[in-house]
Protein backbone atom coordinates (compact mmCIF):
# COMPACT_ATOMS: atom_id res chain seq x y z
CA UNK A 1 0.00 0.00 0.00
CA UNK A 2 2.83 2.41 0.87
CA UNK A 3 4.69 1.59 -2.36
CA UNK A 4 1.57 2.29 -4.39
CA UNK A 5 1.02 5.63 -2.62
CA UNK A 6 4.62 6.73 -3.14
CA UNK A 7 4.47 5.67 -6.79
CA UNK A 8 1.27 7.65 -7.40
CA UNK A 9 2.70 10.71 -5.63
CA UNK A 10 5.89 10.64 -7.69
CA UNK A 11 3.99 10.14 -10.94
CA UNK A 12 1.82 13.17 -10.09
CA UNK A 13 4.92 15.27 -9.34
CA UNK A 14 6.60 14.25 -12.60
CA UNK A 15 3.34 14.94 -14.45
CA UNK A 16 3.21 18.41 -12.89
CA UNK A 17 6.80 19.10 -13.96
CA UNK A 18 6.06 18.04 -17.55
CA UNK A 19 2.89 20.14 -17.78
CA UNK A 20 4.61 23.08 -16.09
CA UNK A 21 7.49 23.00 -18.60
CA UNK A 22 5.14 22.59 -21.57
CA UNK A 23 2.67 25.32 -20.63
CA UNK A 24 4.53 27.92 -18.56
CA UNK A 25 8.07 28.10 -19.95
CA UNK A 26 9.09 31.71 -20.49
CA UNK A 27 12.10 34.01 -20.72
CA UNK A 28 13.23 36.91 -18.51
CA UNK A 29 16.08 39.32 -19.00
CA UNK A 30 18.03 39.63 -15.76
CA UNK A 31 21.01 42.04 -15.91
CA UNK A 32 21.52 41.43 -19.64
CA UNK A 33 21.26 37.63 -19.30
CA UNK A 34 18.29 35.72 -20.68
CA UNK A 35 16.90 33.31 -18.08
CA UNK A 36 14.58 30.52 -19.23
CA UNK A 37 12.39 28.92 -16.58
CA UNK A 38 8.83 27.87 -15.92
CA UNK A 39 6.24 28.44 -13.22
CA UNK A 40 2.49 29.07 -13.27
CA UNK A 41 1.67 32.72 -14.02
CA UNK A 42 -1.00 34.75 -15.81
CA UNK A 43 0.04 34.60 -19.47
CA UNK A 44 -2.65 37.02 -20.66
CA UNK A 45 -1.20 39.95 -18.67
CA UNK A 46 2.15 39.88 -20.53
CA UNK A 47 2.20 38.95 -24.22
CA UNK A 48 5.81 40.01 -24.95
CA UNK A 49 8.33 37.28 -25.82
CA UNK A 50 10.52 38.43 -22.92
CA UNK A 51 8.38 38.57 -19.78
CA UNK A 52 8.56 41.52 -17.43
CA UNK A 53 7.62 40.10 -14.05
CA UNK A 54 10.59 39.91 -11.71
CA UNK A 55 12.18 37.18 -9.61
CA UNK A 56 14.90 37.29 -7.02
CA UNK A 57 17.99 35.17 -7.52
CA UNK A 58 16.82 33.00 -4.62
CA UNK A 59 13.47 32.29 -6.33
CA UNK A 60 15.19 31.27 -9.57
CA UNK A 61 17.67 29.10 -7.65
CA UNK A 62 14.92 27.35 -5.66
CA UNK A 63 12.83 26.70 -8.78
CA UNK A 64 15.81 25.11 -10.50
CA UNK A 65 16.76 23.02 -7.48
CA UNK A 66 13.19 21.76 -7.04
CA UNK A 67 13.17 20.49 -10.62
CA UNK A 68 16.39 18.57 -10.02
CA UNK A 69 15.29 17.33 -6.59
CA UNK A 70 11.98 15.92 -7.84
CA UNK A 71 13.64 14.17 -10.79
CA UNK A 72 16.35 12.65 -8.56
CA UNK A 73 13.78 11.56 -5.95
CA UNK A 74 11.78 9.86 -8.70
CA UNK A 75 14.83 7.92 -9.91
CA UNK A 76 16.01 7.04 -6.40
CA UNK A 77 12.64 5.74 -5.23
CA UNK A 78 12.04 3.92 -8.52
CA UNK A 79 15.31 2.06 -7.97
CA UNK A 80 14.43 1.30 -4.35
CA UNK A 81 10.98 0.02 -5.25
CA UNK A 82 12.13 -2.12 -8.17
CA UNK A 83 12.00 -5.82 -7.32
CA UNK A 84 15.50 -7.21 -6.81
CA UNK A 85 14.39 -10.71 -7.87
CA UNK A 86 13.35 -9.39 -11.29
CA UNK A 87 16.79 -7.87 -11.82
CA UNK A 88 18.51 -11.09 -10.71
CA UNK A 89 16.28 -13.19 -13.00
CA UNK A 90 17.07 -10.93 -15.94
CA UNK A 91 20.81 -11.26 -15.31
CA UNK A 92 20.55 -15.08 -15.13
CA UNK A 93 18.61 -15.22 -18.39
CA UNK A 94 21.17 -12.98 -20.10
CA UNK A 95 24.05 -15.18 -18.92
CA UNK A 96 22.25 -18.34 -20.09
CA UNK A 97 21.57 -16.74 -23.48
CA UNK A 98 25.22 -15.73 -23.84
CA UNK A 99 26.40 -19.22 -22.91
CA UNK A 100 24.11 -20.93 -25.36
CA UNK A 101 25.07 -18.57 -28.17
CA UNK A 102 28.80 -18.78 -27.54
CA UNK A 103 28.87 -22.61 -27.36
CA UNK A 104 30.39 -24.15 -30.49
CA UNK A 105 31.43 -27.80 -30.68
CA UNK A 106 34.83 -28.61 -32.13
CA UNK A 107 34.59 -30.31 -35.49
CA UNK A 108 36.40 -30.19 -38.76
CA UNK A 109 35.10 -28.10 -41.66
CA UNK A 110 33.28 -29.93 -44.46
CA UNK A 111 35.48 -31.41 -47.17
CA UNK A 112 33.26 -30.43 -50.11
Amino acid sequence: MLKKGITILLLCLIGFLIVNKAVYTHVHEENGVLVVHSHPFNKTSDSDPIKHHCHTKAELFIAHQLNILIAMAFLFIAILLSPIEFVKAQKCEQVKAQLSISYSPLRAPPTN
